[in-house]
């Protein structure tokens, strides 16, 4: 019984001798050849199709970026846009000590809330909360910032 590797004749990896270097043809190399290739073929047209995806997907998101809101810095905001980024921080972060500047007086504390145009702000040394209209508030700066 012959095994099927005394069909195929190897090159010696290092000669001792000069020989005749004559071309050995193996049938596992072959194979593998076309295994590779196969696989290549395949990873080609998956890339294909995710490019594809991706790009009807980056076609739909061009009408929401639209309407996101740009980032910027928080002295720029208006009045309203300061409140609003106040009063709903994100989840993970708290919410920030204020300096709010009215005709009257000057408030520190937490925005807690605001509805209606009045703002309601809670100061550490008062138990309750102070209500403010938004035609009262000159300025809002956040402490820390």
């Amino acid at each position: 019984m012959k095994k099927q590797t005394d069909k195929i004749k190897h090159e010696p990896l290092l000669y001792i001798h000069t020989i005749t270097n004559s071309n050995v043809d193996a049938a596992m190399q072959s194979s593998l050849l076309l295994e590779v290739k196969k696989r290549k073929a395949e990873n080609a047209k998956s890339r294909m199709e995710e490019e594809k995806a991706v790009s009807s997907k980056q076609r739909g998101n061009k009408a929401g970026e639209e309407t996101k809101k740009l980032k910027k810095p928080f002295y720029t905001l208006s009045l309203e846009e300061k409140i609003h980024y106040l009063v709903g921080p994100p989840m993970d972060a708290h919410k920030k000590m204020c300096k709010i500047i009215t005709t009257e007086r000057e408030y520190i504390g937490k925005v807690e809330g605001y509805h209606n145009e009045i703002l309601a702000v809670n100061t550490p040394n008062v138990p309750d909360s102070i209500f403010l209209t938004l035609q009262e508030i000159k300025e809002i700066h956040v402490i820390g910032i």
